[in-house]
């Protein structure tokens, strides 16, 4: 990390910290993201799926479980939706909605073959890698993802899903 990069870090964490005390004090999140929650951890997340599932298999019932990984998660938000969401969803706006658009708008990016340079194009889609922000902008954006879920269970870890049904038979499960 170069000397320069410090200081967009700090800015970084201070907005994501002032975003998620707006979202907990608001109780915006769902109940099914267990990232950026207090009292809520990777591991204790781990210890409620087991022991339910755990418990359905001691009721002699059928537990089908997905896990899902997003491959190049933060690669994908539009940044027009995030924003939508930002506002309409979670009430940000004012000062900090700005300082977010700003952080997303005004990216470009070339890409370099043998020396020579595509021409620049500005970024629409996407998260910077590596940025503190990005896991909790993730968050948000699908922070809806288990209201979709009808039939099954839905938990979200910032951009690792766990799916998962019990039921009586395989076939129960599996529809």
């Amino acid at each position: 990390m170069s000397l320069l990069s410090v200081p967009s870090k700090i800015l970084e964490s201070y907005i994501s910290d002032i975003v998620l005390k707006h979202v907990t004090e608001c109780d915006l999140l769902t109940e099914k993201q267990w990232f950026y929650r207090k009292g809520h951890s990777n591991e204790l997340l781990l210890v409620l799926l087991t022991k339910s599932w755990r418990q359905a298999v001691d009721n002699n019932l059928v537990v089908a479980t997905a896990f899902i990984g997003f491959r190049k998660a933060f690669d994908c938000l539009s940044h027009r939706t995030l924003l939508h969401k930002l506002k309409i969803k979670f009430g940000i706006e004012g000062n900090l909605l700005s300082r977010l658009t700003d952080y997303l708008h005004h990216r470009t990016q070339v890409t370099v073959v043998n020396s020579t340079q595509s021409e620049e194009l500005n970024v629409t889609c996407d998260i910077p890698q590596g940025s503190v922000l990005g896991p909790c902008l993730f968050s948000l954006y699908t922070n809806e993802m288990p209201e979709a879920v009808t039939s099954g269970n839905l938990y979200l870890y910032a951009d690792d899903t766990t799916l998962y049904c019990i039921g009586s038979t395989v076939d129960e499960v599996c529809m």
